[in-house]
């Protein structure tokens, strides 16, 4: 069959010689639809929960549906993270951008408890108990001055009432913090009526934080609707969010930011974009460079650049024709097409090359007709072995890189076509630039290697192998979708941060529990457990001690509704203002000035300004008076609301908070904590199995990244099962024996076993992007061995093969590669920069073992 087929190949090659115009015509004009075809339709899917589709009858992921659809709040939201070292300046701030993301039509939900006046209107329950007792009997206390005034809103009574404060006061020579809230508020008052403002002169102010020495956080979760359609929905949410922030009034000292589930995923496509125009720009260079150096020929090397141009645009077509958009990990490809692609292209030119400089055609025939039957062959079958590794994952549940597989198979499949047909119409065009030899002229040479042993080198080969598989047992997975973030952007380093302080957790478990269940059991069940610290109820989340809070609050509650009536507004009596103001003036400058310390000084001086104010301008009374009845009225009614509020348990919370800790069909949430550190796969393991085995319906972050995580592993197993054994059939097919296939796998097993023990070295782990180094090892690196091999079969010893344009064009292409994979290294998505170099020391080992250990092995196994 191999033989048909070089005929055929040959035949192809002829033909387009014959017609090389109308063929790059046909290329160019395939070339433009495809382009167009590929504008038109690029998506980017960014729904990174699709790149795992495990069976619906996986337990873990059946498990976690049920969970989704049970609490839709905690899917694809984003967090907005408060943050100051004042706490009212965090309370604040958040309490602002709260109302203004509530008000935006672009947000289906938004949810900060705090600021719900549900919770706003019983703060003194989330107070301790000390702090309540001590509120409630200050209130009690100035009951009689609240009432006084609350019944008689005006001038004298509220002057009376501060002047009262301060004699008092100057008993122990200093302002207390009533009286400097009440000479601040006086003072504000007057500064409001001189700009024309009407002033409240409310003394009782919002619940608030107190500062501490530690940061001051306000939490606010948003949900968006997603449209996948768009090619960046997530860009388009966070943008959103981004302009509400910007508009909102946030002082210097506050920080705000925004992490979550759509924040990370919009920094991760932004940084898969953002790396393949990197790591593309850098590839090029470094191919230019490589290929300057290796080929040496103007119009080889334009053919080459040629052939990828179109190749990528044929590519992507096809992309979108076949799967339709690209995910994270299926983008890369578009970087890795150059180090793929340029593979057949220095393998067919260098033969081209070969053949003219060795002056060996035959005079019905051609360089490129004779390199297409010579090598045309070997680089189809490199073809279909590069396809298969990179389709093995199409059969599992990685959806991610299945798709990057189908992706990558046509790409080979394009890049062997066009490396048969524009080629050969580019050198009939332009010609290759290389000049015939005659005789024992120069001539195209590959590149000397050591003449070592061969059993020696086998002897080594098999002790530095042993102990790569022995060493490669400390291999570690880590199926942590956080770790291949960039720790850098704001989405990652705000949620480490939240982590660190355990503000949010990705690490409990969420068990969903029927209400008629026996819950006392359960919990006991899992407290028993070595690998549990604690597990919150939604009960839990219900302030403590709520009946002993409520026994101080009551009484005083109950006084306060005693009053007889609301605050109305009085008559201005002019006589009785002028005498009061006049009198506290007075006290103000001859008494207050002497009695109280320096620090309060600034507090004597600016109610002094304000009573000089008052007392100048009679106009502003009125306007006062109005704010002192306003502002009573205000602290009455706040006070009273405060106080009046009875205990209340889970069905007395708002709908916000209820939905998220009770399912619509009455079943409870509860979060089981981790009692070690959930970094170690071995402790994680640990706490999944011992929770699993006691509690029903499990879901949660760690449960699906446990589970992802064994997806990955098994898809891995399988793949790589699948590319070994089909990879391994077709060599025993090309080649119709098995002693040489099982050569060719040997140094790529080598290679394998190297590279595990470089990751282990270096502390690297595998992860759920670069786990698909090994698949591609075997079906890049058996490119590799089929070319050394195929022109091992066409010469005389293992000298003259390694002295042909064969081991140049191994070489050039693993130079070539490994440029490629190493640009993409550079990327900011640590999947992608991962698989570049994890591939990158891959194409580097396997060069030593292609060129040391393989030609050791046909030397000794597969002598002529």
């Amino acid at each position: 069959m191999t033989q048909y087929f070089q005929i055929a190949l040959r035949r192809w090659v002829a033909m387009v010689e014959r017609f090389p115009v109308a063929i790059v015509l046909a290329i160019l004009v395939i070339t433009g639809l495809a382009a167009f075809y590929s504008f038109h339709n690029f998506r980017i899917n960014s729904d990174l929960g699709s790149l795992i589709k495990p069976s619906s009858s996986t337990r873990w992921y059946a498990q976690n549906e049920v969970y989704k659809k049970a609490f839709p709040q905690y899917q694809d939201t984003t967090l907005v993270v408060v943050s100051s070292v004042s706490a009212a300046g965090a309370h604040e701030a958040g309490e602002e951008l709260y109302r203004r993301f509530s008000e935006n039509d672009n947000f289906t939900d938004v949810f900060a408890p705090g600021f719900d006046q549900f919770f706003v209107d019983r703060a003194l329950y989330g107070a301790p108990v000390e702090g309540v007792k001590r509120l409630s009997e200050a209130v009690e206390e100035s009951i009689p001055e609240l009432k006084a005034l609350y019944q008689s809103p005006t001038i004298p009574e509220f002057i009376a009432q501060l002047e009262d404060r301060l004699r008092s006061d100057a008993k122990i020579d200093t302002l207390s913090d009533t009286t400097k809230e009440q000479l601040d508020t006086f003072a504000d008052a007057v500064d409001l009526i001189k700009a024309g403002e009407a002033p409240t002169l409310a003394l009782v102010e919002p619940l608030r934080p107190r500062d501490t020495e530690e940061i001051h956080y306000q939490l606010i979760v948003l949900k968006s609707k997603q449209i996948f359609s768009e090619e960046l929905p997530n860009k388009v949410i966070i943008h959103n969010i981004r302009d509400v922030i910007k508009a909102a009034p946030i002082p210097a000292n506050v920080d705000v930011r925004v992490t979550g589930e759509v924040a990370l995923a919009n920094d991760e496509i932004s940084a898969g974009l953002g790396g393949v125009e990197l790591a593309g720009t850098l590839s090029l260079v470094l191919l230019a460079l490589i290929l300057g150096l290796g080929i040496r020929s103007i119009s080889v090397i334009s053919a080459i650049f040629a052939m990828l141009a179109v190749g990528i645009v044929w590519t992507s077509a096809f992309a979108s024709f076949a799967v339709g958009s690209y995910n994270t990990l299926s983008l890369i490809f578009l970087v890795m097409f150059f180090g793929l692609g340029v593979d057949f292209a220095v393998h067919y030119c260098l033969r081209v090359m070969e053949a003219v400089q060795k002056n060996t055609v035959e005079s019905r025939s051609s360089a490129a007709v004779e390199a297409a039957g010579d090598i045309g062959s070997a680089l189809a079958l490199c073809s279909i072995t590069s396809g298969i590794a990179f389709l093995a994952f199409l059969p599992t549940a990685y959806k991610g890189l299945a798709e990057l597989g189908i992706i990558s198979a046509g790409g080979m499949i394009i890049a062997f076509l066009l490396s048969v047909s524009l080629f050969p119409a580019w050198f009939a065009l332009f010609g290759t630039g290389v000049r015939k030899t005659s005789g024992r002229g120069e001539k195209l040479r590959g590149y000397s290697m050591p003449n070592l042993p061969p059993k020696m080198v086998l002897v080594v080969s098999a002790v530095i192998g042993i102990s790569a598989a022995w060493y490669s047992t400390h291999l570690r997975f880590d199926y942590s979708v956080l770790a291949m973030h960039d720790e850098s952007t704001e989405a990652m380093s705000t949620m480490l941060e939240m982590q660190s302080h355990e503000i949010v957790t990705d690490y409990s478990i969420s068990v969903l529990v029927d209400a008629e269940a026996d819950v006392d059991e359960l919990i006991n069940n899992l407290l028993a457990l070595e690998s549990v610290a604690k597990v919150k109820l939604p009960e839990q989340y219900l302030p403590k001690f709520q009946d002993i809070k409520y026994g101080y609050m009551q009484p005083v509650a109950e006084k306060l509704q005693q009053f007889d009536e609301p605050a109305k507004t009085l008559p201005l009596n002019i006589e009785k203002s002028r005498a009061s103001i006049v009198s506290l003036d007075t006290y103000l400058q001859e008494d207050a000035s002497y009695v109280f310390y320096d620090e309060d000084e600034a507090y004597i001086q600016r109610a002094l300004a304000a009573v000089s104010d008052l007392e100048k301008h009679t106009e502003y009374w009125q306007s006062f008076q109005n704010g002192i009845a306003s502002g009573i009225t205000h602290d009455t009614e706040t006070l009273n609301r405060w106080l009046a509020q009875k205990p209340y348990g889970l069905d007395d919370l708002p709908s916000s908070l209820k939905d998220r800790l009770v399912a619509p069909d009455g079943r409870y949430l509860i979060n089981v904590v981790p009692a070690e550190d959930m970094t170690d796969r071995a402790k994680t393991d640990q706490f999944i199995s011992e929770v699993v085995a006691v509690a029903p319906n499990v879901a949660g972050r760690t449960i699906v990244e446990w589970g992802v995580g064994n997806v990955v592993v098994a898809s891995f197993l399988e793949a790589s099962t699948i590319s070994i054994v089909c990879i391994f059939i077709l060599l025993v097919l090309y080649f119709r024996g098995i002693k040489l296939p099982i050569l060719v796998l040997i140094p790529l097993v080598l290679t394998t076993l190297l590279v595990f023990t470089f990751i282990v070295a270096t502390g690297l782990t595998l992860n759920m992007a670069n786990i698909l180094v090994v698949p591609l090892i075997f079906g890049l690196g058996v490119d590799t061995g089929v070319h050394v091999v195929h022109r091992y079969l066409l010469s005389s010893s293992v000298a003259e093969l390694l002295r042909s344009s064969t081991s140049k064009a191994v070489f050039i292409s693993a130079l070539t590669t490994i440029g490629t994979f190493m640009s993409l290294s550079f990327s900011a998505h640590k999947g992608a920069a991962s698989v570049g170099l994890l591939l990158s020391i891959s194409i580097t080992l396997l060069l030593f073992t292609t060129f040391i250990v393989l030609p050791a092995l046909l030397a000794v196994f597969a002598r002529k």
